[in-house]
């Protein structure tokens, strides 16, 4: 099962909260996944680290309209994924080391068809 972390952005001063995330990201127990950061007009490709940019599990994205509505921005970003199963991550957010882990053990009965995290 591939799973597609979703993050859209939407202003460049939120930089240092993405590599954060990326940081807790790329220290997943599960190693099947892509990160899709979706960067609208107030925040471009070249604002991003190129420890990001260059990560080949990142998939990058820049947003070509204008249209800064975060519903708009997140219906772009969520239909870019590939993965089986799609996970909302904002910018400010971090996911524990087994996150997605926990994530598979959930999906891994054919009953569930949605999962929900606790947060802190």
């Amino acid at each position: 099962m591939k799973f597609s972390i979703i993050t859209p952005e939407h202003d460049r001063k939120n930089i240092p909260f993405l590599v954060e995330l990326y940081e807790t990201i790329v220290a997943q127990t599960y190693s099947n996944w892509e990160w899709v950061v979706y960067p609208n007009n107030n925040c471009t490709i070249d604002d991003l680290p190129t420890i990001i940019v260059n990560d080949p599990r990142v998939i990058v994205h820049q947003a070509t309209d204008t249209n800064t509505n975060v519903g708009h921005i997140k219906h772009i970003a969520f239909g870019l994924g590939t993965g089986d199963v799609l996970v909302e991550v904002d910018h400010d957010d971090l996911i524990t080391p087994d996150c997605l882990e926990k994530l598979a053990e959930g999906y891994s009965d054919p009953e569930v068809g949605f999962v929900y995290s606790d947060n802190a």
